[in-house]
């Protein structure tokens, strides 16, 4: 771990995420992944109970946090610009460090460009309200697998519609309704389609915001 923790304090600023799986103790999350997002914060995600929260944290506890997943959980993936180093802490408490080079996949990553329906920098008003695009309609780096994802979804629909004139769909677990709200902003401002759309959740706090959101 110590290998770890040196090259988060000699290199922070190469840091990229932490992602962390399988807890020691069933009280903890099944998942955290730490993010590095804008103005010098990081984004610690939890994933428990098939809900998730979110914290931001100032960069300079990355170290700290990254110590304590690895601490807590059997495998921690952390990134960096030049390398990924995958630690496995078995049940004696032994630790083991893999290190394998990032450099191409994250040139990769960086330079790819695809012509996604919902672009970046296009005016998606709603890409806003739901935190994926800032101000000046850009991806919001926490964002961008959420972003991808999205698209994703919204290209299968595309690949599939008809001559359709109406569409009525419904949304069981919509959870915080991500693809549920870009579907609609396709339907209606892209395709220009007479559109309703129901969704379903039972946890009264993501129905109380989706519903806030939609007036």
């Amino acid at each position: 771990m110590e290998r770890v923790i040196k090259k988060i304090n000699e290199c922070l600023g190469t840091f990229v995420k932490a992602a962390a799986s399988g807890p020691r103790d069933k009280s903890r999350p099944a998942r955290t992944v730490v993010r590095r997002i804008e103005g010098g914060f990081l984004l610690v995600e939890r994933y428990a109970e098939n809900k998730v929260t979110h914290e931001k944290i100032p960069e300079e506890e990355c170290a700290k946090t990254v110590a304590e997943l690895v601490e807590n959980y059997r495998q921690t993936v952390v990134m960096f610009t030049d390398i990924s180093m995958t630690v496995l802490s078995n049940g004696k408490g032994k630790i083991t460090v893999r290190e394998s080079p990032a450099a191409r996949l994250m040139e990769a990553v960086h330079n790819r460009k695809k012509n996604y329906i919902l672009r970046e920098g296009d005016d998606i008003p709603v890409m806003r309200d739901l935190g994926i695009f800032t101000k000046d309609n850009k991806v919001v780096v926490s964002k961008q697998d959420k972003y991808r994802q999205i698209n994703r979804f919204i290209e299968t629909v595309n690949d599939v519609l008809g001559d359709e004139k109406e569409i009525y769909a419904v949304d069981f677990g919509c959870g915080k309704s991500y693809l549920t709200f870009l579907l609609y902003y396709f339907f209606t401002v892209k395709k220009c389609l007479k559109t309703h759309i129901i969704g379903y959740d039972l946890k009264e706090d993501v129905v109380e915001r989706c519903n806030a959101l939609a007036k």
